[in-house]
């Protein structure tokens, strides 16, 4: 079977730039080509450098064997989605919201352990889980809210990723996070003092913030 992997790696070569050439065709977006030829040649330095010395140094795995499907993936695909938005991308403000975000609910953290010790005495640090069970009033809520706030961080969070990989600008997204910011603040308080219905709603005004950024990432991906 080794003798046989000389001809595969041609196989598998012309293969791929057969589909390259199938696939996207030479056209005036100069990153575009770029990108086709740069991934063309990383699919030859693959197969000839990485599929072809590890079979064929040893009849078992190596380590680099996993490796290759990457490469041929990449430069089957990479051609034909659109040059990385992400390229020399920046802190946008989308970004540093995510991070206040987190500052947030760790400041939630902490005044939800501020109260659990009015309340009980003590924090329970061995079992804060089986502790904030028994918790009733304004303790409760704003361990609720934290653990809700870690909840819909991770929603948020990929909505900026796919908004930024979509090539959204930065100013556009900044719009829907920075609102997104504001109905937390407002779902928090709204939770801490029992104010219904408006918990409700500042909850759906933050579910709408992130609904837009995915129509920004929908509008400029494509």
């Amino acid at each position: 079977m080794r003798e046989d992997f000389p001809v595969l790696v041609v196989i598998f070569g012309d293969l791929g730039l057969n589909i390259q050439d199938l696939v996207i065709p030479e056209t005036k977006n100069t990153c575009l080509n770029n990108n086709l030829k740069y991934h063309t040649k990383v699919l030859y330095s693959a197969l000839y450098h990485n599929l072809a010395s590890t079979f064929l140094s040893w009849p078992g795995m190596h380590s680099h064997t996993y490796h290759y499907p990457y490469f041929i993936l990449s430069s089957i695909l990479s051609p034909i989605a659109p040059t990385p938005a992400y390229k020399g991308a920046t802190m946008t403000p989308a970004f540093w919201c995510i991070i206040v975000m987190i500052l947030i609910n760790y400041l939630l953290a902490g005044i939800g352990g501020w109260l659990t010790v009015r309340q009980t005495g003590k924090l329970n640090i061995n079992q804060p889980r089986i502790q904030d069970r028994e918790l009733t009033g304004a303790a409760a809520r704003v361990k609720a809210a934290q653990a809700n706030g870690w909840e819909i961080l991770s929603v948020f969070s990929s909505c900026v990723f796919i908004a930024q990989l979509s090539g959204v600008p930065a100013h556009e997204s900044a719009l829907p996070a920075y609102l997104f910011i504001i109905s937390r603040v407002l779902y928090f308080i709204c939770y801490a003092f029992k104010l219904s219905p408006w918990r409700t709603i500042v909850f759906v005004l933050g579910i709408l913030a992130n609904m837009w950024l995915i129509k920004l990432a929908i509008s400029y991906g494509g």
